[in-house]
């Protein structure tokens, strides 16, 4: 019997696929020109001049080149069956996921009265490698944007007032609610008017740029029975001061995606129809400021949040175009059963496909459904099947699902395409005005974006697509939680373990799955940069589909972020005499990198496993295996989070913990050659 295809596990990234199909026929022409002449004594015995020059042979070589490509094609049936197999029964390679980022508008100082900068507002930016043409952004919301500005920022603590105002040529990072927030303790934002002198009405929108510990965000539970104890967050309060009445009124809150200072994000305010510039007890009176609180009601932080930027005018944009009334073209099918829209990959939900079921009325239309299997609709059932990775639509034919009514132009299509090059967006990106507005003078993202992945590959489906199949969705033992986990869009390897709560490190808990999950490495150069980090958003969703859908009643699933270990090598070569050594040294570096890196690392390409240790004696083998030109590697220095590790040192990690790469060195050393 042969071997599996898979090995059960806890810790889930897509092995290769070389080998896995079995091969019907051996393509190459020289077996299959051969077998001809193998069969020539029983079919054509009176054949028997067969020199290099006979014009049988021409002909059989002839042949087994033709033969070749069309074997080649052969074979592939088994793996073609075995991936529509997969697609069947609804296991695709994971859909393509937009960049986001947090964007700041700038308003015409003259501007008297709030700017409305409407949903689907398109600005344009460039991809952190620069590579590629423009990604095209939409606000996801809309911004009631305004010509003022803070200018002051003040933290209230007891009577005394402390003056956090950022420098703008060089911001330093401060905590909002001061050393100790507690209750009492309060944020002061003061807002000056501007040349137009026009108060902000209806909304305010305040971007805060939250500074987390290492860029970890809190793990995230759902599920389970009895609630662990946790920290109390701390209960908070928005409120506006009015001059004219020396009061304050609670502003309410329209939405909070920064979860409290928790995060980065934006919080959406309703500010009172008459505010009038002054100032609180305590602060200065002769600036003429419009003045915000933030007050900490109950509770306290613990630890307190730390702030880097706090700005007015922001809204969440993402790396997609709405497309609106696209006519969807069939092309040569006359069945009207194939179409593909103009763009994609298609941003998963958002398509909408209205068909116009009389010719001579505009308004007779009906709104189509996706469905999942066209092989279950009714013959009268208006649904189609859908793509979002290459776009293509399929439509009935009349007994599995509704036929497409003849006419012209009478199938429209509006969706949100992924814009082309939607990868990660450094920040001061994002500078291009798409659309206009009236006082609308500019745009900024002041941080790097987040997000933006490509369309998942073929491979990684049909790696995984088998141990998804035994799950059956449900998370019975702990390699289904990472399993399981792995399928969310975002997230490229995930691992689970049983009793283990990140928040409680050292503290086997009884009906608890810790299920750690790595994003992909957005990083221009893989492996260089920030380890890649899920956001707070993405271990939600993970712990809700896990805990909802699959998870037995009970279990209580916490989500987080791998423990990272940073890793610096120094290393010692000896380069070979013939070998340039400059090339040596750069694919040594490139090679730690390449090692460590928990998505595409470790000895086999799979990625770094969870908790595996780093091994000095594998290590220095691995090098010299793979990289040209090292003739001997003298001596290798790890140093580990800032510790330097023994000589000839291994590293033992936790089973939550990876690697990642800071900036490797080399040391040359011996007889250097090349040049």
């Amino acid at each position: 019997m042969s071997q599996p295809w898979w090995v059960k596990g806890t810790s889930v990234s897509p092995p290769p696929i070389t080998g896995i199909q079995p091969v019907l026929l051996a393509p190459a022409r020289a077996s299959v020109i051969a077998d001809v002449i193998g069969r020539t004594a029983a079919y054509t015995p009176e054949w028997t001049a067969r020199g290099t020059d006979d014009a049988g042979i021409a002909l059989v070589t002839l042949f087994g080149g033709m033969m070749e490509s069309v074997l080649t094609r052969l074979d592939q049936l088994p793996l073609k069956a075995f991936v529509e197999a997969l697609r069947i029964v609804g296991i695709d390679p994971h859909p393509a996921e937009p960049a986001s980022a947090l964007l700041e508008f700038t308003i015409l100082g003259s501007a008297t009265g709030p700017v409305l900068v409407p949903q689907g507002f398109q600005v344009g930016g460039r991809s952190a490698d620069g590579t590629g043409g423009m990604i095209i952004l939409e606000t996801q919301n809309n911004l009631y944007a305004t010509a003022a500005q803070i200018t002051q920022m003040q933290v209230q603590e007891g009577s005394f007032f402390l003056d956090v105002t950022p420098d703008p040529n060089a911001p330093t990072p401060f905590s909002p609610f001061g050393s100790s927030p507690k209750a009492g303790t309060a944020l002061y934002l003061g807002i000056y008017l501007g040349i137009g002198g026009g108060v902000p009405q209806i909304q305010v929108s305040i971007g805060f740029n939250v500074v987390t510990p290492a860029g970890t965000p809190a793990p995230v539970a759902s599920g389970g029975l009895t609630p662990l104890p946790a920290v109390p967050t701390p209960t908070l309060v928005w409120e506006t001061y009015d001059g004219g009445s020396g009061s304050f009124q609670t502003a309410p809150v329209v939405s909070d995606s920064t979860l409290r200072l928790a995060q980065s994000g934006v919080v959406v305010l309703t500010v009172p129809p008459v505010w009038n510039p002054g100032a609180p007890l305590g602060l200065d009176p002769s600036l003429g400021l419009l003045w915000l609180r933030l007050r900490i009601v109950q509770g306290q932080f613990d630890p307190p949040p730390v702030v880097s930027d706090v700005l007015l005018n922001v809204v969440q944009a993402l790396a997609v175009q709405t497309v609106a009334g696209e006519y969807v073209d069939f092309g040569t099918d006359t069945t009207l059963q194939n179409a593909t829209l103009s763009q994609a990959p298609v941003v998963p939900g958002s398509l909408i496909i209205t068909v116009l079921d009389d010719p001579l009325s505009a308004t007779d239309t009906t709104v189509w459904q996706k469905t999942q299997d066209l092989a279950l609709a009714r013959s009268d059932q208006q649904v189609y099947e859908f793509d979002p990775a290459t776009g293509q639509i399929t439509f009935g034919d009349g007994v599995h699902g509704a036929a497409v009514p003849p006419g012209f132009r009478n199938v429209v299509a509006t969706y949100q395409a992924i814009s082309p090059s939607s990868g990660v967006l450094a920040a001061n990106s994002v500078t291009t005005l798409i659309n206009s507005a009236p006082f609308i003078t500019g745009v900024n993202n002041p941080n790097p974006g987040s997000g933006g992945t490509e369309v998942g590959s073929q491979a990684e489906a049909i790696a995984l697509g088998p141990q998804i199949f035994r799950a059956k969705g449900r998370a019975v033992t702990t390699a289904d939680f990472a399993l399981l986990a792995a399928e969310v869009a975002g997230i490229v390897k995930a691992h689970a373990i049983a009793g283990r709560h990140p928040a409680y490190p050292g503290k086997p808990i009884p009906g608890v799955v810790g299920v750690y999950v790595v994003p992909p490495d957005t990083n221009p150069t893989p492996g260089q940069g920030a380890a890649p980090m899920p956001t707070s958003e993405t271990l939600e969703a993970v712990a809700t589909n896990l805990s909802t859908t699959a998870a037995l009643a009970g279990i209580d699933v916490v989500v987080a972020a791998p423990v990272y270990h940073y890793v610096q090598a120094q290393v010692a070569v000896v380069v070979n005499p013939s070998a340039v050594a400059a090339t040596v040294y750069q694919g040594v570096l490139t090679t730690l990198t390449n090692y460590l890196h928990p998505i595409t690392g470790g000895a086999d390409g799979n990625g770094w496993p969870f908790g595996a240790p780093l091994l000095y004696t594998p290590l220095i083998l691995f090098l010299l295996s793979n990289v040209p030109g090292i003739v001997a590697i003298p001596s290798l220095t790890l140093v580990i989070d800032g510790q330097r590790l023994a000589p000839c040192a291994d590293f033992v990690i936790d089973e939550d913990s990876l690697f990642w790469s800071l900036q490797h060195e080399i040391v040359p050393s011996g007889e250097e050659g090349g040049s």
